[in-house]
């Protein structure tokens, strides 16, 4: 009993000598949730409808702008366009020739006029047409990284359907909800670390942009943070979706005397 006492006396001592030590609080680090995301994210969404007969690129692919990654069949398309070329060319002939006719008082400005629509009617046909055979290849927007194919091959699609999902691996940021009080202090373009658990490293970010509104509810402002070296960070696991750690101190908390042990 007198030793249980004791060990209770001499863990007060030492807790009143770390406070008259540090002051009023103990020295901790203030650590904010942060999340990865990607600056250049997109979901490419069929145009038009049709099956989907062709796939170049599957998750976790590299692609660079540009690239092919799908395609809608439409090679009745191209039998249509073909067809409407070939009409265009054929009364774009007879403008040439009922125009001639005219001028020799064989046809008349009425027939001219005919032919002519009909050679615009089956041009604009052949445009239409070909925009949509446009519409039914998919290309890479920009240098990235495919996540995942959201339809698979020779599934019929309708216009607005998620067909790809990719983003770019050059354009990560950390992005969090800081104190208001905190984030109108910070200075665009300071360096700060944080911490993914997740690949047990420490990335370096620079202060992007904080959004100009305070959440009204929480009292914080979204912050964003572009990520130094992106091609380190990408190389060391770094993904979107990660969840990293800010901190920010040495701060003082007000922490109890009952959970010094």
């Amino acid at each position: 009993m007198r030793n249980a006492r004791f060990r209770m006396m001499a863990r007060l001592f030492f807790a009143w000598a770390l406070w008259g030590l540090a002051g009023p609080g103990i020295c901790a680090a203030e650590t904010f949730p942060a999340i990865v995301e990607a600056k250049d994210h997109a979901v490419l969404s069929a145009s038009r409808e049709g099956a989907l007969i062709r796939f170049e690129a599957d998750a976790g692919d590299t692609v660079k702008k540009g690239d092919f990654l799908a395609m809608l069949f439409h090679r009745d398309l191209i039998i249509q366009k073909k067809s409407h070329d070939a009409q265009s060319a054929y009364w774009k002939r007879r403008v040439k020739e009922i125009s001639g006719l005219n001028r020799s008082g064989f046809a008349s400005n009425e027939e001219i006029e005919k032919a002519r629509i009909e050679m615009i009617s089956n041009r604009s046909q052949a445009e239409i047409i070909d925009s949509r055979i446009k519409a039914s290849k998919f290309y890479a927007p920009f240098d990235g990284v495919v996540v995942r194919r959201l339809v698979r091959p020779f599934e019929w699609v309708e216009p607005g359907r998620p067909v790809i999902e990719l983003y770019s691996r050059n354009r990560l940021y950390f992005a969090a909800s800081l104190p208001s009080k905190l984030a109108v202090g910070f200075e665009k373009g300071k360096s700060h670390v944080f911490f993914v658990p997740d690949i047990g490293a420490r990335i370096t970010a620079e202060l992007s942009v904080s959004e100009p509104l305070v959440d009204a509810r929480s009292g914080t402002i979204k912050t964003y943070w572009r990520v130094s070296n992106s091609r380190q960070a990408a190389e060391s696991g770094l993904l979107p979706g990660m969840r990293g750690v800010l901190s920010m101190g040495p701060v003082r908390s007000e922490a109890p005397l009952s959970r010094i042990k």
